[in-house]
């Protein structure tokens, strides 16, 4: 087993135990728990959903940021939800604390993309998942962008040498084949 691997092992067990840590508390006739810790009722929700979401998003790798974060924010909404039906406070702002964990992790990757792309630098496409539609990149605007961005007015990611050609590869990766 690869170091990548076992390191996504390690992290999903941890994810489990504090997954399970976290119900224990939110559910059990623990209120109040967390001014033992000196943290206010508002800083637990961001701290623990802090912790989940970092965890979940080293847990599970192949799957896309955003889908992990939304997972995170509805599982927030839906303990806010369970706990006003076994006679615990159902509050608004608990859940907004818990996007705001979420946030809080998801946010950096998100604004150093918007800073790599204002530097006019290419960001590789994201993964497809199953059932996407493929497109074939060469014709797209992702290809014709590369084109004009290394000045060759083609549309294609190579000069009229050749010379951008090893570089517009890397840059443009090839579409995968369906499965």
């Amino acid at each position: 087993m690869s170091r990548a691997k076992l390191l996504v092992w390690i992290s999903r067990g941890i994810f489990v135990a504090v997954l399970v840590t976290v119900c224990v508390l939110v559910f059990g006739p623990f209120g109040g728990a967390e001014s033992a810790f000196g943290l206010s009722d508002k800083e637990a929700h961001a701290s623990a959903f802090f912790v989940l979401t970092s965890l979940v998003l080293l847990s599970f790798p192949k799957m896309r940021r955003w889908d992990l974060a939304w997972l995170m924010v509805g599982f927030g909404g839906f303990i806010e939800l369970v706990q006003g039906q076994i006679g615990r406070d159902c509050d608004l702002f608990d859940w907004i604390a818990d996007c705001v964990g979420v946030l809080v992790v998801v946010a950096p990757v998100y604004i150093d993309r918007t800073r790599i792309a204002a530097r006019g630098q290419v960001i590789s496409t994201p993964r497809r998942r199953k059932g996407d539609r493929s497109r074939n990149l060469a014709g797209s605007a992702a290809a014709r962008d590369v084109g004009v961005m290394f000045g060759d007015g083609r549309g294609d990611g190579q000069a009229a040498d050749g010379s951008h050609a090893e570089v517009c590869h890397d840059l443009i990766p090839p579409p995968r084949p369906s499965r």
